[in-house]
């Protein structure tokens, strides 16, 4: 028996298999469209117009020695009355030597002052002519040694945190380099010191992010150092789960162009350029 639907039933029909076929057409192309975000963006890396996280982190390392311009950047809205000096920067350069005498020494040294009026930064001040300047004295007095000494930093003003880093190169004769790094963090606005642990709560940066790069950028280095030394080189080693690597102990630190500098500088005290840096 021939059943005949009413035509009003035939037209709804129809309407529900053609809204089912525009909503499937839609889905497939919104999914399309998600693929072929990701797709591009996937092809952008590999093709080196967009870089990755671990490309932008290796080029950074690569530049590190060329961000210190012994100036400061972003200190435009730092206060008059928190100086010492109004007629200076922030940070500006107190002491430059720049000389040379064949055979005995080569020397380029340019020594940050902080121009803040408070006791911290007149001891930060101290700190930094004890470590830095006063060897200059003792080398430009010898003969034959063949000394290279350079010292220079860069600092910025970041969310109301003055950053200052000094980095300083001593190589005397065929001796190896030794390359020293000292950072100087300080709050503007509550006049007081900042730890590595309370900058990245300002940076609302959660600490096992911090801790997991430290450990991977270590772990790596202690695999290149060990290989190196099992073919005979002379390297500093390194021991990844050292305490010196934990965040309440990590004391060279600064920020630079909206980027955070871990710095792990085994200069400071033993004879060698080994750094390990960690750029969050």
């Amino acid at each position: 028996m021939n059943v005949t639907l009413p035509e009003k039933e035939k037209g709804t029909g129809k309407r529900k298999v053609i809204y089912g076929i525009i909503l499937t057409v839609c889905v497939i192309a919104i999914g399309l469209a998600i693929y072929q975000f990701f797709a591009d963006e996937k092809l952008e890396v590999i093709l080196g117009l967009v870089k990755s996280e671990d490309e932008e982190t290796e080029l950074l390392k690569s530049e590190f020695n060329n961000i210190f311009t012994n100036r400061i950047i972003n200190s435009q809205n730092v206060s008059a009355n928190q100086k010492l000096n109004e007629n200076e920067e922030l940070i500006y350069t107190e002491y430059e030597v720049q000389e040379k005498s064949i055979n005995n020494y080569d020397i380029n040294i340019n020594i940050p002052y902080i121009n803040l009026k408070n006791d911290l930064a007149q001891q930060y001040n101290d700190d930094i002519k004890k470590i830095f300047n006063n060897p200059t004295t003792e080398i430009l007095q010898t003969t034959d040694r063949n000394i290279s000494y350079t010292v220079n930093y860069i600092a910025s003003v970041e969310n109301n945190i003055l950053s200052l880093a000094i980095l300083s190169t001593f190589k005397e004769g065929d001796n190896a380099q030794r390359v020293m790094a000292r950072t100087y963090n300080y709050d503007l606005i509550n006049n007081k010191e900042i730890k590595l642990k309370d900058y990245i709560a300002t940076k609302e940066i959660e600490k096992n992010v911090v801790e997991s790069k430290i450990k991977k950028e270590v772990e790596t280095a202690q695999e290149q150092s060990q290989k190196l030394r099992e073919l005979g080189y002379n390297i500093y080693s390194r021991n990844s789960t050292d305490s010196i690597y934990k965040i309440e102990n990590t004391t060279e630190f600064f920020s630079y162009n909206g980027h955070l500098y871990i710095l792990y500088p085994y200069g400071n005290n033993n004879k060698t350029s080994e750094m390990d840096i960690v750029i969050i």
